[in-house]
């Protein structure tokens, strides 16, 4: 289970929105209670239960993501290169993707069985929600981007369905057969 489904669980058995649980625990640390989903307020998980289908509700999910990774400096110091970090954001959220929903490695007898992309799933174009990520500028120093946002993303579909069905996922990928058999009697 990732740090971010245990502070959910957290929250939960206190009756406590998970959103303001981690404003609370950042009490201290102004930098990290500025970024919220979307940047413009809050955008919360249970959101994804209002959606039509899981798939429009998952990409409204993802779509917003927001980051506060100090000055921009993927390239020559003095200009910054903003739309880097961004190709960045957005990369790492479709690799996040396919670690949560569809990248899996079985072994048979000791021997890896997924040989190509055929028969192991990375997100295709047409899987990967349309992105609009938010940079917020801060005179703080630069950090580091890389990929950032990859741990966020199975904690977040996790999060999600759990709102809309009560199933915990804990283990990845989030297959149909393990949905299945997480979803409450």
């Amino acid at each position: 289970m990732s740090l971010m489904l245990f502070f959910d669980e957290i929250a939960d058995r206190r009756s406590m929105d998970p959103v303001e649980l981690r404003l609370a625990l950042l009490k201290d640390t102004p930098r990290g209670q500025t970024v919220r989903a979307g940047g413009d307020g809050d955008v919360r998980l249970p959101a994804f239960a209002i959606g039509p289908e899981p798939r429009a509700g998952l990409r409204r999910l993802l779509q917003h993501p927001a980051g506060r990774c100090g000055r921009s400096v993927s390239g020559p110091l003095e200009r910054g290169h903003p739309d880097n970090t961004v190709a960045q954001t957005e990369s790492s959220i479709v690799y996040g993707l396919g670690l949560a929903l569809t990248e899996r490695i079985t072994f048979k007898d000791g021997v890896v069985q997924q040989c190509n992309f055929y028969d192991y799933r990375v997100p295709r174009l047409w899987d990967v929600p349309e992105m609009h990520v938010k940079l917020m500028p801060t005179p703080n120093s630069p950090i580091g981007v890389g990929q950032m946002a990859t741990p966020l993303v199975a904690p977040a579909i996790a999060r999600a369905v759990q709102v809309a069905t009560r199933a915990k996922l804990r283990h990845t990928p989030f297959t149909q057969d393990r949905v299945l058999a997480a979803l409450p009697g």
